[in-house]
């Protein structure tokens, strides 16, 4: 299967990207996809401080420029206006006000921190590595139980941070818990991402691997997405051919529209 939609992608909306809206559009033009989801980051928080960076303000320069691409772009190529919460479950009042507010495509979830934390900046020593495991894991089935959200992105994200540390660890590690989140996914008809990331970082593996798709379909999921998590514009379907086959041979991509599936 040749994957030509890509959704899950960053530009210069996001505080963590530096490539122009316009390059990324041209870009995905260029290598020939038929969809990319601009999912810039929209960050929550369990204190009461509220970032000075993810405001209504800048959710409104998010669309404003987003639209702006459409008119450029919409004939070559659709233009999804998504975002990426992370952590919405600390915020759910606001989150769900968000939701209520803005025409989203597609929202995807994340879990990238713990106790407001950056993932990458944890304490990775071998002592801590279980806890974390545990924490992270927790965090995220509660985000996937009490959320509205549509795709569940890189489930096991925070390999990619112990691999950075020196550590191998596995969310396949704690096998109830993955299927209490696979499973919870497919009884509310979420998705599941696969994030092509990880093999152009020190992991080198994708986000999840194989097999967590494979139990996804086992338990019942039946929506999954592709995302590059491009940065820059070289990395907008990047790795696509190495996890074509984590999905049945008969697997049709799904489309989002407003929030809805359009095949």
């Amino acid at each position: 299967m040749t994957i030509y939609y890509d959704y899950h992608i960053h530009c210069d909306n996001s505080p963590d990207c530096h490539e122009s809206l316009d390059s990324m559009c041209l870009a995905a033009c260029e290598k020939g996809m038929k969809e990319i989801m601009f999912t810039d980051h929209f960050e929550f928080y369990s204190t009461p401080n509220r970032s000075k960076i993810f405001t209504m303000e800048y959710l409104d320069k998010c669309f404003k420029r987003i639209s702006e691409a459409r008119n450029r772009y919409g004939n070559d190529i659709f233009i999804g206006y998504g975002v990426e919460f992370g952590q919405p479950h600390l915020q759910l009042k606001e989150a769900e006000c968000i939701l209520s507010d803005y025409p989203f495509d597609l929202v995807l979830a994340s879990v990238h921190k713990i106790d407001d934390k950056e993932l990458k900046l944890l304490d990775c020593r071998d002592t801590a590595n279980q806890s974390l495991l545990d924490r992270y894991l927790d965090n995220v089935y509660e985000m996937v139980c009490s959320c509205d959200f549509d795709v569940l992105a890189h489930i096991d994200l925070v390999k990619r941070y112990f691999c950075s540390a020196g550590h191998s660890i596995r969310i396949e590690e704690r096998p109830e818990m993955v299927d209490k989140i696979l499973s919870k996914l497919a009884e509310r008809k979420k998705g599941l991402e696969i994030n092509t990331s990880g093999l152009r970082q020190g992991v080198k593996e994708a986000l999840p691997g194989k097999n967590i798709v494979a139990r996804f379909f086992e338990l019942g999921g039946r929506i999954v997405t592709f995302g590059s998590d491009a940065h820059v514009k070289e990395d907008i379907g990047a790795d696509f051919s190495a996890v074509s086959d984590f999905v049945p041979d008969d697997y049709e991509l799904v489309s989002f529209r407003k929030r809805n599936i359009s095949n």
